[in-house]
C-alpha cells in the first residue's frame, strides 16, 4: 500500500496513528515527506492526524487519551461533552491522570492528576470518567450562568439522578461550587428538569398554596403522555416554565398549542411563564397562579369533562 493511500485512509477516520502504524502501510521516506509537507500533522508525541483533522476536538480527545495511556480519561467537560451531555463544545480538552504522571501537552490540553482511582467507562471508543463525575466537575469549572444545564441536562437525558449525584459528591473532598451543587441537586431531588424550573421553585412555587403541586406529573391526552411541570389535581391547573432554548421556536410554540389543547380537552388550564416573568417578576406568576386555582376551586361552573378513552393521568 502507498503513502497516498494511508493518506487517504487517514482521512476518512479521526483516529489518530502512531509514526510505527502508519510506516507499516506507507513507507518511512513517504510519511516524512508527508509531515514535511504538512499533509500529516503531530498532534502529541507519536500522534499523527491528516491535517484535515488537526483542530478537531474528536481528533484531539482521541490523540490525548492515546498519548496519556493506560489509567487516563477524559474529564470535567470533555466528559461531560463525550456524553452528548454538554450544551457546547469545550474549547479545550480535559484528561484525568494518576497524580504520578508528569505528562504535560500543548495549550489546547489541560491535564488533571488525581491520587485515588476514579470510576471510568468505555463509550464511543473513548475513556470517560462517570456521567455523575463529568457533570459535578463541570458544574465547578463553569461560570455561574451556565453551570445548571451541566446538571440538567445529563438528569433530563437520563445519564444520571438525583442519588447517584449526591452518593458521587460524597464522596469528593473539596470541590468549588459545593453548597451551590448541592442546592441544585435538591432542587432536582423535588423535580426541577432545568434552570428555569428551579428557579421557579424557588420563588414562584412557595407558601402553602402552591408548595403540595405536583412536580413533573405525566398525563395521557389524545394518546400521547405529558409531563407537566406543577400540577394541582383538585382544579387540573398546569403551570409551565418556558424557556427559550425549549419554547422559543415557531415549531416548538406549535407543539405547545396543540398540547394545551389536548390538555385542556381533559379540563386543564395551563398557565405559561416565560424566562423574564419568572426571573423579573416571579411575585406577579405567583399571584397569577393563586388565583387561577383558587377562582378554579370555587367556581360553581367549573366543569371536568368525562374520562375519554386512553385518557388518565400517570406519576
Amino acid at each position: 500500500m502507498t503513502t497516498r493511500e494511508l493518506l487517504a485512509m487517514m482521512t476518512r477516520s479521526v483516529t489518530p496513528w502512531s509514526f510505527a502504524e502508519m510506516v507499516a502501510i506507507g513507507s518511512k521516506n513517504g510519511v516524512a515527506s508527508s509531515i514535511a509537507r504538512g499533509e500529516i500533522v503531530r498532534l502529541l508525541p507519536d500522534q499523527y492526524v491528516a491535517a484535515m483533522h488537526a483542530k478537531s476536538w474528536a481528533a484531539r480527545a482521541r490523540a490525548s487519551l492515546r498519548w496519556a495511556g493506560h489509567g487516563a480519561a477524559l474529564g470535567g467537560l470533555s466528559a461531560l461533552y463525550a456524553w452528548d451531555a454538554a450544551t457546547d463544545q469545550p474549547d479545550h480538552v480535559t484528561i484525568c491522570m494518576p497524580w504520578t504522571a508528569r505528562s504535560r501537552g500543548p495549550r489546547w490540553l489541560r491535564v488533571k492528576r488525581f491520587v485515588h482511582p476514579q470510576e471510568t467507562m468505555q463509550f464511543r471508543g473513548m475513556r470517560l470518567v462517570s456521567p455523575e463525575l463529568a457533570a459535578i466537575t463541570s458544574h465547578a469549572e463553569l461560570p455561574p450562568g451556565s453551570r445548571a444545564e451541566a446538571i440538567y441536562k445529563p438528569l433530563r437525558m437520563g445519564l444520571v439522578t438525583p442519588a447517584s449525584l449526591r452518593q458521587v459528591l460524597d464522596g469528593i473532598g473539596r470541590i468549588a461550587t459545593r453548597h451551590e451543587l448541592e442546592h441544585r441537586i435538591a432542587h432536582a431531588d423535588a423535580g426541577s428538569e432545568s434552570y428555569l424550573e428551579e428557579e421557579g421553585s424557588a420563588t414562584v412555587l412557595v407558601g402553602p398554596e402552591l408548595r403540595a403541586l405536583l412536580r413533573q406529573h405525566v398525563v395521557v391526552a389524545d394518546g400521547d403522555a405529558y409531563r407537566l411541570d406543577a400540577f394541582d389535581p383538585e382544579t387540573l391547573t398546569d403551570l409551565e416554565f418556558d424557556g427559550f432554548e425549549h419554547h422559543g421556536s415557531r415549531a416548538a410554540q406549535r407543539r405547545d398549542r396543540i398540547r394545551d389543547a389536548r390538555l385542556a380537552a381533559l379540563g386543564i388550564q395551563t398557565l405559561r411563564f416565560t424566562y423574564e416573568d419568572v426571573t423579573q417578576r416571579p411575585q406577579w406568576c405567583r399571584r397569577l397562579a393563586i388565583e387561577t386555582i383558587a377562582r378554579r376551586r370555587s367556581s360553581g361552573g367549573l366543569s371536568v369533562p368525562g374520562r375519554p378513552p386512553g385518557a388518565g393521568t400517570e406519576d
